[in-house]
């Protein structure tokens, strides 16, 4: 399984990889790592203001391959767990401000 490690040391970071569009939350990974749509990985994940890495089990749902349009940059999203809400819940409060915003992200 493909273990990968992220950290969003701002909310600025974590806006451009939040992807509510995705049944139960997802995030945005930067990383040259090859994965499939379905696959399944582990998620190493520091949130702004986080002490220590949430470790999960995650689906990736989406890619960005090399020569994508708009400038966005390379990497995979990942499902947020459905039967652990605590992630999507930290990450909304902590965004709470910017999730209707009009910025791009790195997703759309």
């Amino acid at each position: 399984m493909l273990e990968l490690t992220v950290e969003y040391e701002n909310i600025n970071q974590l806006y451009r990889a939040y992807m509510p569009f995705v049944n139960s939350g997802g995030v945005f990974i930067p990383t040259s790592s090859a994965a499939n749509l379905g696959d399944k990985v582990r998620i190493s994940l520091m949130l702004p203001d986080d002490l220590e890495a949430t470790v999960f089990d995650a689906l990736v749902v989406w890619r960005n391959p090399v020569g994508v349009q708009g400038a966005r940059p390379i990497g995979l999203g990942v499902q947020l767990p459905p039967d652990n809400i605590k992630i999507k819940t930290l990450i909304e409060t902590s965004l709470s401000r910017k999730l209707n915003g009009i910025e791009m992200t790195a997703t759309m």
